[in-house]
């Protein structure tokens, strides 16, 4: 939404057209994250004990959201973190032709390789431009290490 308005100001555009374009955008978000284990979210109060042993023996990836500000579980993968990771590709590319192709964003917290083959597979599949980059210190201590997640915005 910061590289939207970016590009509004570059174009002119006032401070309120700005602040409409980006208040119609928020709502066009999407954003998923593949977590790695659910030991960090066993730390931060988001699953209990059992949770977080069962889903460990179980090998349960959970798919987190972030819809309206608040992340929440999406859907979760039971096997290999690379089956996890296929199945939010393929989430996000079932959605291939409402993808605004300006910017999609690859964030991980220290998962570089897997973070550059998603993107090579996003831009390969999808033609637009794809970033990457490594998550903030909210995701981080919320998810733990080697968590990926596809941030894009849609047009309808």
């Amino acid at each position: 939404m910061v590289m939207k308005a970016v590009h509004a100001a570059d174009k002119g555009q006032n401070l309120t057209q700005i602040t409409h374009l980006i208040e119609a955008m928020k709502s066009n978000v999407r954003t998923e994250f593949v977590i790695d284990t659910l030991e960090y979210l066993h730390k931060g109060g988001r699953c209990s004990g059992m949770q977080n042993l069962i889903g460990s023996l179980l090998k349960i990836r959970p798919v987190i959201r972030v819809t309206d500000g608040k992340m929440a579980p999406a859907y979760k993968v039971r096997g290999k973190r690379e089956k996890a990771l296929e199945q939010m590709l393929n989430n996000t590319l079932s959605q291939k032709d409402q993808i605004d192709p300006d910017l999609l964003i690859v964030v991980h917290t220290m998962a570089e390789e897997d973070a550059l083959d998603l993107q090579k597979s996003l831009q390969e599949q999808t033609g637009a431009r794809v970033e990457l980059t490594t998550a903030g210190c909210v995701v981080c201590s919320h998810c733990g290490p080697k968590t990926i997640g596809i941030i894009y915005n849609t047009v309808l």
